[in-house]
């Protein structure tokens, strides 16, 4: 029970108060609950990454690691509860408006397929070569109280591991299992897959929301479609839906099915509304937390940004005004460069650190 109660604290309480935190300045989202829940994690996301590489690169320990992440993330969690205080008062409310009889069987239909994929994940294991690096280095982290010392056959490392460390989300899986007291493997292959496999379907929930307007039928429509394409996307080893049912727990698996799917998301949010930089913010963590679940982040997440700016620029060039669309496109390149800066500063970080070693 008391380890139930930890995840609960880890995986729904925090989360929501970490994004709450952002969604709080968001005028027309922030009553959204699960964008909050949703912007949550990456906000820890980020916490993970900016924490895990300062303490490698001092050579801390991870007990210092993991008593620094836990307290930035309750610092965090308490300053919204402050701001945020009125407004969580209202959560019952808003949880009365949201529903409505018109959707309902739609919402148990997507409800039921969401189930039957989380109790797929959760019921089954997968095992790969992968394992001697998400779980071993998780475990090895815990038992050793050291981060990124000893490989995976509990050697010390030759040459520095630039790879891991820039993006450290085996460290990710060590932090929540000490937190709630799992051992890394149970976490990483019956837990975490189904935080994930909720987080995912958030997000398109969400991003089915921006492109109908609200409109809740269509939005659950769009959701069952995901839903379908999801359960019988298994036409390959390598495609992003069978990585999702049965290799969710690795890094890339992430960023292709969660980080990616939401940067897209925020992108949508950040130049539909007028509150444009705490929207800006949620893409900027993104962006980081790319980077925390695979080195492929590093090139893949700001590859993505360029293209939807780019895309974009190009819809609203408006040749009647030009001066004042290329002014406000250069605005938008300009943010979005900066949203790309972490990516490319550990980008070539990598390159430094593997010339260095070579």
């Amino acid at each position: 029970m008391i380890k139930l109660g930890l995840s609960i604290i880890l995986f729904l309480i925090i989360p929501y108060l970490l994004g709450s935190l952002i969604t709080h300045f968001m005028k027309k989202d922030n009553e959204n609950i699960l964008l909050s829940w949703l912007i949550g994690f990456f906000v820890q996301f980020t916490i993970t990454e900016i924490t895990t590489i300062i303490f490698t690169f001092l050579g801390k320990s991870f007990n210092s690691l993991f008593f620094t992440w836990c307290g930035i993330s309750v610092f965090i969690s308490i300053i919204s509860v402050i701001i945020n205080f009125n407004n969580f008062l209202q959560i019952p409310n808003i949880i009365k408006r949201g529903k409505k009889n018109e959707t309902k069987i739609l919402g148990i239909v997507s409800l039921l397929l969401i189930f039957i994929q989380c109790f797929f994940v959760f019921s089954f294991m997968h095992i790969d070569s992968d394992d001697s690096n998400f779980v071993a280095k998780a475990s090895i982290s815990i038992d050793t109280n050291t981060l990124y010392v000893y490989n995976d056959d509990g050697l010390k490392y030759d040459n520095f591991p630039a790879r891991y460390v820039l993006s450290p989300f085996p460290v990710y899986i060590a932090l929540i299992s000490k937190f709630t007291g799992f051992h890394p493997m149970i976490m990483a292959h019956t837990i975490l897959p189904v935080i994930l496999t909720l987080l995912i379907y958030t997000n398109y929930y969400i991003l089915a929301q921006k492109l109908f307007n609200n409109d809740k039928k269509k939005s659950l429509l769009f959701l069952i479609f995901i839903n379908i394409i999801y359960i019988f996307g298994n036409f390959s080893t390598r495609s992003n839906f069978t990585f999702m049912l049965i290799r969710l727990w690795q890094g890339k698996a992430v960023l292709g099915n969660l980080i990616l799917p939401s940067i897209i998301t925020f992108y949508l949010m950040y130049i539909k509304e007028k509150d444009k930089f705490s929207y800006w913010i949620a893409l900027l963590l993104g962006m980081v937390a790319s980077c925390l679940v695979s080195t492929m982040g590093l090139a893949l997440a700001p590859i993505l940004l360029v293209s939807l700016t780019i895309s974009y620029s190009i819809s609203r060039l408006d040749l009647k005004n030009f001066k004042q669309s290329i002014n406000s496109i250069f605005k938008l390149g300009v943010k979005s460069a900066i949203c790309c800066f972490p990516n490319i500063l550990l980008a070539v970080a990598y390159i430094i650190l593997k010339g260095d070693a070579n």
